[in-house]
């Protein structure tokens, strides 16, 4: 989880506590003041002005007319805002204040658990925090480019922004916040399409995050962190796998191609064969044209979320069936005469060939539409 959502959720508990707290008249014989300079910090915390608005949460936590619960909760309100604005040292001392000035209490609760996520258990919690945040910086509107203009444009911050994560993970490997480092990376290589990258990245969160407390010496119980790095492993395998898969496709494409400019099939045409090859090739073209149909009417009147747009159909059927076809009639022209024995074997292997090239290219096309995650939720 990133600090961001962590503060928010934390915010979210002291808004909903003093809300609760007014409602009850718990603070009914508070002065007016201290009551809306509280609603004061909450408007400046929705406007993202943190500073000015813990210094209002501060004001109610020094204010003497006020509840002893609100000026707590006030107090451990302020740290999270000079969190939020990303001053650590003034955050860390105020959730201090808090444990101090009002201990046994629900935010001093709430403030030792923060500070302590806050510092990490590091002497050096305070750099990792500023290196963190400058990587959070860079790898923000990198994801948002990524999204907006596609990998191409976004290459060259995803890359800044994955190197400032690597350097990070590696100087702070022993921080109890460095899962999170390493979930980031992994997510950042998937974008970058370096699956086999981001599989050792999850496996290293999934690592840091189940590691055991050399004070207890015991294993945590595994939570929601392991959980989603878990399934992101998962897709980092299948995407590796995906990615072979499609290279090899390319390249048994390319094996085929220098094959075919080796034996030279158009040296001595067979008019016969490549009309009747024609006409297997033109009803290849018909059944794409009713797969299209077809994905349409499923998309329009069936399923409005399907991934098989129609031009999909009609390219998974038309593209694989005539580049196989023609693949298979250029053999057995090539072939004829080259093997020994009878045109039947011959015609055995170029019929294996061009069933070869129309599973390659369907392969392709598969990637190229990005229906493997469709596939393999329904395999």
């Amino acid at each position: 989880m990133r600090p961001s959502a962590h503060l928010l959720m934390l915010t979210t508990w002291v808004v909903v506590s003093i809300r609760v707290a007014l409602a009850g008249g718990t603070v009914g014989a508070s002065p007016p003041t201290a009551e809306q300079r509280y609603e004061e910090g909450r408007r400046l915390m929705q406007q993202n002005r943190f500073a000015e608005a813990a210094a209002a949460y501060k004001d109610v936590a020094e204010s003497n007319d006020a509840p002893m619960d609100l000026r707590g909760q006030a107090l451990f309100a302020s740290g999270l805002m000079w969190e939020s604005a990303r001053d650590y040292e003034r955050a860390g001392a105020t959730y201090d204040e808090v444990q101090r000035r009002f201990p046994d209490s629900e935010p001093a609760r709430r403030a030792a658990v923060t500070a302590d996520a806050l510092r990490g258990g590091s002497t050096r919690w305070l750099e990792f925090r500023r290196r963190q945040d400058e990587a959070w910086d860079q790898l923000s509107p990198a994801e948002d480019l990524a999204e907006r203009e596609g990998l191409r444009a976004a290459r060259p911050a995803l890359e800044r922004a994955a190197s400032l994560l690597d350097s990070l993970l590696r100087d702070f490997g022993d921080n109890p916040n460095a899962k999170d480092v390493a979930l980031a990376l992994g997510n950042t290589h998937m974008i970058l399409r370096r699956f086999s990258e981001a599989g050792v990245d999850y496996r290293r969160a999934i690592a840091l995050a189940s590691a055991k407390d050399e004070k207890t010496a015991q294993q945590p119980p595994i939570d929601n962190f392991v959980l989603a790095a878990e399934h992101q492993l998962s897709e980092a395998i299948r995407a590796v796998r995906r990615q072979r898969l499609t290279r090899g496709a390319y390249c048994v494409l390319g094996v085929i191609s220098v094959a075919l400019l080796g034996l030279g099939p158009w040296r001595a045409v067979d008019g016969p064969m490549w009309r009747l090859g024609g006409c297997f090739m033109l009803g290849t073209l018909l059944l794409a044209v009713i797969a299209a149909a077809v994905a349409y009417y499923l998309g329009h009147y069936v399923d409005g979320e399907s991934p098989v747009t129609t031009s999909a159909a009609g390219l998974l059927v038309a593209l694989p069936g005539v580049v196989g076809q023609a693949v298979a009639l250029a053999f057995v022209d090539g072939l004829r005469g080259k093997l020994r024995g009878s045109s039947l074997r011959g015609v055995v292997v170029a019929g294996t060939l061009g069933a070869t090239a129309a599973f390659a290219v369907t392969v392709c096309l598969v990637n190229a539409f990005a229906l493997f995650p469709f596939l393999d939720s329904k395999l």
